[in-house]
């Protein structure tokens, strides 16, 4: 199993569909795995039923997913929560431009999992989860690399890394 992992709205889903595909692999994105199971979206989960219950649903979601072959998108708390189960998984780690993730997460509505705050706040928010994450993706990670939005670019440089 390839495991993409990195930050919210790094690409792990776009990037993760066309390597699938150039690879002829299968596809799976784990928020959509968790959802076609229970019915809900991963954000309903963690508002009616909590962070607790999410990552617990979310465990066992993902260590089935981990039995399978194909390339396999997390989302990216995931590895915050399962570091366990990801250790000896194909990892790729993507980044992309903090400023632009930022900007993306606020044009996409403030997620679920991050601390309620003020927009005055939601900078400073956004770094310490940043910071928490980046050194987790980094220390599982098999390889990182960067998106500049030229996913058939990525997908090769992924392609030749594996």
């Amino acid at each position: 199993m390839i495991v993409l992992i990195g930050f919210k709205h790094v690409g792990k889903t776009s990037v993760g569909k066309a390597l699938a595909k150039h690879l002829d692999l299968a596809f799976a994105d784990l928020d959509e795995l968790i959802a076609k199971k229970h019915n809900q979206i991963p954000r309903e989960i963690v508002l009616e039923s909590g962070e607790d219950i999410f990552h617990m649903l979310e465990g066992e979601v993902l260590e089935e997913a981990l039995k399978g072959e194909g390339v396999l998108a997390l989302g990216g708390s995931t590895p915050l929560h399962h570091a366990e189960s990801l250790k000896g998984q194909t990892c790729i780690n993507i980044t992309a431009n903090k400023d632009q993730v930022f900007n993306w997460i606020i044009e996409s509505g403030w997620p679920a999992t991050f601390k309620k705050a003020p927009d005055s706040e939601k900078r400073q928010v956004f770094e310490d989860k940043w910071q928490e994450a980046e050194s987790i993706y980094k220390s599982l990670a098999t390889h990182t690399v960067y998106n500049h939005n030229d996913y058939q670019s990525l997908v090769k440089e992924i392609e030749e890394l594996l």
